[in-house]
């Protein structure tokens, strides 16, 4: 696997995305947990029209992002360094490395540095993977996805994409503000506890509903995935949206 491979599969909820936006196009994307700027990259070459805003805490991440050209030199791509959460504060990440034995090294790919998380890993996890390792954790910065959109001034988000390796639920508590001015979530989800405290997927599923979202598409295997959910009242406005304030 290389970043050119990456880019070149089509992800499970893009063709939803094509008809979800077919009569105009998304302008504001969160790629929360942007890791080393993959999925940011991605959007930012699929939807032309589209402001990209990635959000990743890990230092060694954010300077790979920092080394992709075609991210840091767009005038649509702003890169948060911080850890999303349920509070504005500091909390522990607890860093993943590793590299799976059937695979070859190179530098175009780091298996092993797209699992660290808030949240410390279970005993699960060295059952499933056992080649992961959490041997580091450091001190980063949080903030909420409320405190991100007043800062930028963000008025709506037409796509939230969330892969933050269990800490999901916490960052949806911090964005009661921003989930109504939402129109879809594309979100990790997982009903076997590979790391402490990691919520399930049904409790993922009643907390958006309670802000309108419906589960339109699964991606799931062996209880790790991910899943799709969509505003139908995000829509139905035709995306005429209040400031957050």
């Amino acid at each position: 696997m290389d970043l050119n491979q990456y880019l070149a599969e089509s992800p499970p909820h893009l063709s939803l995305l094509r008809l979800l936006y077919k009569d105009s196009p998304p302008s504001v994307i969160l790629d929360v947990g942007c890791c080393e700027g993959e999925d940011s990259l991605r959007y930012l070459r699929i939807f032309p029209q589209a402001m990209i805003y990635g959000i990743e805490p890990n230092p060694d991440n954010v300077d790979k992002i920092n080394s992709l050209s075609e991210l840091v030199q767009s005038d649509r791509f702003c890169l948060c360094q911080a850890a999303v959460s349920h509070q504005v504060g500091t909390s522990t990440l607890h860093l993943s490395s590793g590299h799976p034995q059937d695979q070859p090294k190179t530098k175009e790919w780091d298996y092993g540095n797209k699992s660290s998380s808030l949240l410390p890993p279970a005993a699960l996890m060295q059952r499933i993977v056992p080649w992961l390792k959490f041997e580091r954790s450091i001190q980063v910065p949080t903030t909420t996805l409320d405190e991100l959109a007043q800062l930028h001034s963000i008025e709506h988000v037409d796509l939230l994409h969330m892969d933050i390796q269990g800490a999901e639920l916490l960052a949806f508590q911090g964005a009661v503000k921003v989930l109504p001015k939402t129109g879809a979530i594309w979100v990790e989800v997982a009903d076997r506890q590979i790391y402490q405290d990691q919520p399930s997927s049904d409790q993922i599923t009643a907390f958006l509903a309670d802000f309108g979202f419906q589960l339109v598409l699964r991606s799931v295997s062996d209880g790790l995935g991910d899943h799709l959910y969509v505003n139908q009242n995000y829509f139905e406005i035709h995306r005429k949206h209040a400031p957050i304030l």
